[in-house]
């Protein structure tokens, strides 16, 4: 029994908010101070957590944080995905924190897809479930496939008081414990003020208006990323800490979560520093009442094992005792690795000196911004100007070298973000020395590094912390910024866009919402006429994401800023003259490419295939006696070596067959090629069914009345009256794509992993002129075998009627909602056997 009590001696019971009564007799009075206040969840086990209980929920079956968990979910490898769920276990988490929120995925059905094979392995289903959506549909979805009481991740009042109700009474009509974040209609909360107030709000309208138990409310008070080298965020650590002491003295039936990772952010690349953050700040947490909390259970930095000084420099850093926390974090971060040896150098190192000279001006400046040193800046600058540089040249020169250094140093997580918040603020610095001379000398000499940018946190999306420290960046790159803030409808980004004659447009947006609001963005803006780049970043973003949904919907050019150090490299790119459209156009072979391999990826479930191709679930008697009758077939390499057409090879490496270059790919390839020729599970999978079907002018006609789309010019080589056409599928096996799905995943070989690739294309082709050799030797006649999405059949939605006719799952293929197959490495399409045939007009 828990929870908040009136007690008359000798009397009754009874539980505000609630109906239930316990009779109860005693000598004396009984206070709620000595009742214990545990909050209970469950899986197939129930735990229990008292306000001295410590929970460890496991944070990586989440697509929106770990890119391997994504992988598996959107390759659906559910077993290796259940996996990543069972080490979790192992390793001691006692929840499971589920989030499926990708712009490219189906997050209902994922959602409830992988909670239903969850609770079918009994290890995982005894701990309770985090569902963590910032969509209420995949809450509410995910809720109805528990087999316990699980937890809501999150509620929030970003919305309003209306929603936040609707949402809390369906949580609690389905029997939940909820996390209710720190937001609230002003947006998210950043200083202790701010959370406590939101907080007591929350808990007033759960427990008033809703029903709640104070036990099974979860409050959330916003872990943000400190040590980003910006002022205002020198509070977040300690403010939250004050906040969770202040929660746990008011409102001390409830509990107190925070996703712990956030809090490292701008250290991302040196895993033990980060887990020494964690370390730290989970212990001074714990002490003032946090109870729960989101993060990796496989930690291995222990709050002991932490060296004195790096302790020291972590609490600085996390009280905000010292204006230098964050430099001396740095110093300390330079040296400590996860192996607890000192770190390797980046590239990014200090002025080399060689024989006594150090190195030319140009190659000052760019050590300069690397290390953000604004010390040599006027020396090296006066020097090429002397020697005939003009402001211009210098800017787009070495400047910009160094930024884009800087900026795929901070990719590679080699640079931290507080270091490039002082290589920005460096680059400002030398803008700053240069631009008295911007007007002297040539009158045409244009300034066109600096621009007006529009930034905004699109519609229904509270989260300004990333958008900030971009504005922060743009601006100390000479950019004018106009920041409209949170919660930006698409009609005043129009509006200001077109009054402030902007030259670029930026979005952000944390939650999985945001990407159907930057869809919207995109949409207006073509209508409009705009030819403004859009630039779209944020946690939910990604470059698939980007070129898949957006791109395709604004022709002004959509580019993925993965990084806030990249916004002020592409912006000043395109607003140079010299470089706007090389630069355009380099984006649009990119997501050209990206849509490419995105098309070979993805899957689509046999139901969806066979709505789209438009037939019944149910198939004609004769079409069904026939498919019974076809076989998987499983062929060695060896039998497909000798099938192989080698020109398209040489086409995918852009190589000539009688160049150097050609000869050593085919002698690598026929390496691998001969090692594995007789190993079974390098095999691949085929088959070919033939089924009745008619040549007529409109196209082939199968015998269940099914006309075969853009088969026209194929009907010329099927009889008028009764005939037959096979149809076939060739992929390779699983065992060849997880090593090529390996190899891409760790770049430890890209060489093998395309060559692999190339190889695995030519033999599903291979495979394809095999199975057509077998069927002319079988009917005594001669054939062709075109292919799906070949000038001979090139509709690709024919794709969709086939599967109709041959089950792709048994071999292992997919299909994605545009017909392409995955692997990649599939060919499917038509084997006809009368090519002499024409239909009689």
């Amino acid at each position: 029994v828990s929870g908040q009590w009136s007690v008359v001696s000798g009397g009754a019971v009874s539980r505000p908010h609630h109906s239930c009564q316990l009779s109860v007799v005693s000598m004396g009075t009984l206070t709620t101070n000595h009742l214990p206040l545990t909050t209970t969840v469950s899986g197939l086990e129930v735990l229990s957590v008292s306000a001295d209980t410590f929970l460890n929920v496991g944070e990586r079956c989440n697509v929106a944080g770990s890119r391997k968990f994504l992988r598996l979910i959107s390759e659906g490898q559910y077993e290796e995905a259940l996996q990543i769920a069972r080490k979790q276990v192992d390793d001691g988490a006692m929840v499971l924190d589920i989030n499926m929120d990708d712009g490219l995925l189906d997050a209902r059905k994922e959602m409830r897809h992988f909670l239903n094979l969850l609770a079918s392995d009994p290890e995982v289903a005894r701990v309770p479930i985090m569902i963590d959506s910032s969509d209420f549909q995949v809450i509410t979805e995910g809720l109805k496939c528990l087999q316990g009481k699980g937890i809501v991740n999150s509620l929030s009042l970003k919305q309003g008081e209306e929603m936040f109700l609707r949402q809390a009474r369906e949580v609690y009509r389905l029997g939940a414990a909820v996390i209710v974040m720190c937001f609230d209609e002003d947006g998210q909360a950043t200083d202790y003020d701010h959370r406590i107030r939101i907080c007591q709000r929350a808990y007033d309208l759960l427990t008033e208006q809703v029903g709640f138990a104070p036990e099974d409310i979860i409050f959330d008070p916003n872990i943000l990323a400190v040590g980003t080298g910006i002022a205002e965020h020198a509070h977040y650590a300690l403010d939250f800490l004050r906040a969770t002491e202040w929660i746990h003295s008011h409102l001390p039936a409830c509990r107190i979560s925070g996703g712990v990772s956030n809090l490292s952010f701008a250290f991302r690349g040196n895993n033990y520093l980060r887990e020494a953050i964690h370390a730290v700040f989970l212990y001074h947490a714990i002490q003032r009442g946090m109870n729960m909390a989101i993060m990796n259970p496989a930690a291995a930095v222990q709050y002991a094992d932490i060296p004195t000084d790096l302790h020291e420099a972590i609490e600085d850093l996390l009280f905000a005792r010292r204006e230098d926390a964050t430099e001396r974090l740095i110093e300390r971060a330079a040296v400590v690795q996860q192996s607890g040896q000192t770190a390797q150098r980046s590239d990014s190192a200090a002025v080399v000196q060689q024989s006594g000279h150090t190195e030319d001006s140009a190659t000052v400046l760019i050590s300069a911004l690397q290390k953000g040193d604004a010390a040599p800046l006027q020396v090296a600058i006066e020097d090429l100007l002397s020697s005939g540089k003009t402001a211009v040249e210098i800017i787009s020169g070495p400047l910009m070298e160094g930024m884009n250094r800087v900026g795929e140093l901070f990719g590679e997580g080699k640079m931290f973000l507080p270091q490039v918040v002082k290589t920005a603020r460096t680059m400002k610095q030398a803008v700053d020395i240069l631009t008295p001379y911007m007007s002297q000398g040539n009158a045409s000499e244009s300034i066109h590094y600096r621009g007006k940018i529009l930034l905004a946190t699109v519609k229904g999306d509270v989260h300004d912390i990333g958008k900030n420290i971009v504005h922060i960046i743009l601006t100390c790159n000479g950019f004018e910024v106009i920041d409209l803030g949170v919660m930006v409808p698409t009609e005043k980004i129009i509006e200001t866009a077109v009054r402030e004659q902007v030259d670029i447009v930026c979005l952000s947006g944390l939650i999985t919402p945001s990407l159907d609001e930057m869809c919207r963005v995109a949409e207006a803006m073509e209508q409009e006429g705009l030819r403004l780049p859009l630039f779209v970043g944020g946690a939910t973003t990604s470059l698939v994401h980007t070129a898949v949904r957006i791109a395709p919907l604004y022709r002004g050019g959509v580019f993925h800023m993965l990084d806030a150090s990249q916004d002020p490299v592409v912006a000043h790119a395109l607003l140079d003259p010299n470089r706007r459209e090389e630069t355009l156009a380099a984006n649009v072979r990119q997501q050209q490419e990206v849509r490419e391999r995105f098309a070979g990826k993805q899957e689509s479930d046999s139901e969806a295939v066979r709505q789209r191709s438009g037939q019944s679930a149910k198939r004609s008697d004769s079409a069904a006696v026939v498919q019974r009758s076809g076989q998987r077939q499983d062929l060695l390499i060896r039998d497909l070596i000798p099938h192989i057409d080698w020109l398209y090879f040489y086409w995918a490496w852009r190589v000539k067959e009688d160049s150097d270059e050609g000869r050593n790919l085919l002698r690598d390839a026929m390496v691998w090629l001969r090692k594995e020729s007789d190993n079974p599970h390098y095999a691949l999978r085929t088959t070919c069914t033939f089924f009745p079907a008619q040549g007529t002018p409109e196209g082939i006609r199968m015998a269940d009345g099914t006309r075969l789309i853009g088969s026209e010019k194929m009907a010329q080589f099927v009889l008028p009256e009764k005939d037959q056409i096979g149809i076939f599928a060739a992929t390779i096996s699983k065992q060849m794509l997880q090593d090529i799905e390996q190899l891409k995943a760790t770049h430890d070989d890209d060489y093998q992993a395309l060559l692999l690739q190339t190889i695995g294309d030519r033999l599903a082709d291979a495979a394809s002129a095999y199975m057509l050799l077998q069927a002319e030797q079988e009917h005594g006649k001669k054939g062709i075998m075109p292919a799906v999405g070949y000038p001979s059949l090139p509709e690709q939605q024919l794709i969709f009627q086939l599967a109709g006719y041959i089950d792709f799952q048994a071999l292992g293929i997919t299909l994605t909602e545009n017909g392409a197959m995955y692997p990649q490495s599939s060919v499917a399409g038509l084997c006809i056997l009368n090519p002499d045939a024409k239909y009689i007009v």
